[in-house]
């Protein structure tokens, strides 16, 4: 189901904000064909009614962008046409559970002296200096909610973590374990930065994030397995204790070991990727 854009300001008119200019982008609602390893996503009918911006695409100095985003696996992937249809296949592994996708039409390259027809009066004659990326139209957003049948053995950590924008702009990270996922509450600093870390590093974001996050799950999972009714019944409660069975994880091993075993040894990966990209480099 498509979701009004959130209010947002920019520095010149952009289709789909106010009135700033006469026009719309549309799209049909996304298609998602969900397999076991690969999951199809289907955005079809991209149109832009402004003529002026829809002349940028066709000649390619603007174009079409589909933003796929899911906070439970921490990916965040934009994808651009000049088509009015974008097929993406994307790992199924990468969407579980509340995924989002964003419509822009964004530059390609610098435009100077940038006049939409149809601007509002109040912009006269008016021109603005346009950066490639900066947005020129906004579109819908769209959320879904993924539902997988669950696989301890198969199965990974950041399915049962979602992150959040915090309102404190820098700071240490907060957790609330009393939902049916476990919340990271980032700052407004460290949220922005966290999709370009978990695409270039994400050992180290299981490493640094995740890892201390799962150890204090483990630990609450170990003190009220037979306490709390309300806890026990959360479904990332379940969902890890299910992992740890799988795993055979026990009271034997330390919260540390086992939260270093359920992700696969992120310390290690994560010294592996920095050595291997250096000796690329």
């Amino acid at each position: 189901m498509a979701r009004r854009s959130r209010p947002t300001s920019f520095p010149h008119p952009v289709v789909g904000i106010g009135d700033d200019i006469a026009g719309q982008l549309l799209c049909n609602a996304p298609d998602f064909d969900f397999g076991a390893d690969t999951t199809v996503v289907l955005v079809d009918g991209l149109v832009v009614t402004n003529q002026t911006i829809a002349g940028l695409v066709r000649d390619q100095k603007a174009a079409f962008t589909v933003r796929v985003g899911c906070g439970a696996t921490y990916y965040r992937e934009t994808f651009r046409t000049h088509e009015a249809r974008l097929r993406l296949t994307l790992p199924s592994a990468t969407l579980v559970g509340d995924v989002e996708v964003q419509v822009r039409v964004c530059a390609l390259q610098r435009i100077e002296q940038y006049g939409p027809v149809q601007l509002h009066p109040d912009y006269g004659d008016r021109t603005f200096d346009v950066q490639a990326g900066d947005v020129l139209a906004l579109g819908a957003d769209y959320a879904l909610r993924v539902e997988k049948q669950f696989d301890p053995l198969a199965a990974d950590i950041p399915s049962i973590m979602r992150l959040q924008k915090g309102k404190h702009l820098s700071g240490p990270f907060e957790v609330n374990f009393g939902g049916e996922q476990i919340i990271l509450i980032l700052s407004a600093e460290d949220y922005e930065n966290y999709g370009i870390a978990s695409r270039n590093e994400p050992e180290l974001v299981h490493a640094a994030l995740v890892m201390p996050v799962l150890c204090e799950a483990i630990r609450i999972i170990r003190r009220r397995a037979d306490e709390d009714e309300m806890m026990t019944g959360l479904n990332w409660f379940r969902r890890l204790a299910a992992m740890m069975d799988a795993r055979r994880i026990d009271e034997n091993d330390e919260v540390l070991t086992a939260a270093q075993k359920l992700l696969d040894m992120p310390l290690s990966r994560a010294f592996k990727s920095v050595a291997r990209k250096s000796e690329e480099a």
